[in-house]
């Protein structure tokens, strides 16, 4: 009924719904396939059903997708150096754009992190490479969707010769004007933004560009950081652990 009731409010069903939903419906039917386990000791046999591992819908498969997660972060991912949690938006009046063009939040990734890759290395006036892990949110339909980002960004970076270069400060003024100047860029690259919509925007007391940044989470920084999985479990929490992933590996 999709067609019918909500196609003119929200446009076309993408596919990916479909298949996601399709899978979510069948998450833990034996009719679906099924593992045998059996205890090698008192012979107690059960079966276990098959899961989706959907994320973002299915809650069993997401909750357990974002424990391993939590886990292989720090293991595999994070350096032992204190970490913030960066969130940028975007202006109300962009983020159509993102809604019928799904391809544009990998540009608007590319975007975040040319911004903290300009910021560091001007800051601290070097060619560093600083970690960052973005996470792209795409919450609401309609005039209520919502594309932002999320990251976590080490609070600094390391030089040609691997020496850790940490930053104590983020000028949140001047990140949201890089980020802006990035996202105006991809945008004109793509004929998509006309100069006189820019520059009304520009014009507002409030662009609607914003990017935030948390306090310092890790080593040597209040809070004391937790350690192991702890430190994954934490941060992915921070994240609200629901989102698609784009990796973009640096260090």
């Amino acid at each position: 009924m999709y067609e019918e009731e909500f196609q003119h409010t929200f446009g076309a069903l993408r596919s990916v719904s479909e298949r996601a939903v399709g899978k979510f419906l069948d998450c833990g039917n034996p009719m679906n396939g099924f593992a045998r386990i059996r205890c090698p000791e008192c012979g107690h046999e059960r079966l276990l059903a098959f899961s989706c591992k959907c994320r973002g819908l299915c809650p069993s498969c997401q909750a357990r997708r974002a424990e391993e997660w939590a886990i292989w972060l720090p293991e595999e991912r994070l350096e032992q150096v204190h970490h913030h949690h960066v969130v940028f938006t975007i202006p109300k009046m962009l983020r159509a754009y993102f809604r019928f063009d799904r391809s544009l939040l990998n540009d608007l990734s590319r975007a975040a992190h040319q911004t903290i890759l300009t910021y560091c290395r001007a800051l601290l006036d070097q060619d560093v490479s600083p970690g960052v892990i973005i996470a792209r949110q795409t919450f609401g339909e309609g005039v209520r969707f919502h594309p932002h980002l999320h990251a976590i960004v080490t609070g600094g970076g390391w030089s040609e010769d691997c020496t850790w270069q940490p930053i104590f400060g983020w000028d949140r003024p001047v990140l949201r004007k890089l980020f802006e100047v990035e996202v105006f860029r991809f945008l004109r690259e793509r004929e998509l933004l006309s100069a006189e919509r820019m520059e009304l925007i520009r014009s507002w007391r409030h662009s609607g560009f914003n990017v935030y940044v948390g306090e310092a989470i890790g080593p040597n920084r209040s809070p004391p950081p937790p350690t192991g999985t702890e430190f994954g479990t934490y941060l992915a929490h921070g994240l609200k652990q629901r989102y698609y992933l784009i990796v973009i590996p640096v260090a």
